[in-house]
């Protein structure tokens, strides 16, 4: 699903490898308060004034709004100990696993993510890049 584009290769790679999958890994799996809207209140005032819109649902739902996620929205099964938490953790899977896709051009880009567990689509998403990386900022300063 990855592909190359020599733009996005470095700078925005190295982000999504090391402040995401292992922030997930090192940080987030270990601290649920971090990812809590009711313990992180800068997350939860971020989330509500940039409308990023999550929904947790089931492997048939998310199977049929994959071809048709607005920006800023993801679909993706219960795995984590909170909404945010579980939405993170599918977003590193999508990230190990190169199952994520930019489109558009510095700026103006956008990601989108899917994550798979054998072979059902647990996760469909797609928000913009600059946005992606001031979500993580505030997980970063809660850290």
């Amino acid at each position: 699903m990855w592909k190359f584009r020599k733009e996005i290769v470095a700078d925005f790679l190295l982000f999504l490898y090391r402040d995401i999958g292992l922030f997930w890994e090192i940080v987030l799996s270990k601290r649920n308060d971090i990812t809590s809207l009711q313990k992180n209140k800068e997350l939860a005032k971020f989330i509500k004034e940039h409308r990023i819109i999550y929904n947790t649902t089931n492997a048939i739902t998310i199977g049929e709004k994959s071809n048709s996620i607005e920006e800023n929205t993801f679909y993706y099964t219960d795995t984590g100990p909170n909404v945010i938490g579980g939405l993170v953790k599918h977003l590193r899977n999508s990230i190990m696993h190169c199952r994520f896709e930019v489109s558009g051009v510095g700026q103006k880009s956008e990601i989108y993510f899917e994550d798979y567990w054998r072979k059902k689509q647990t996760m469909a998403g797609k928000i913009d890049k600059t946005l992606l990386k001031d979500f993580m900022g505030v997980l970063h300063r809660a850290a």
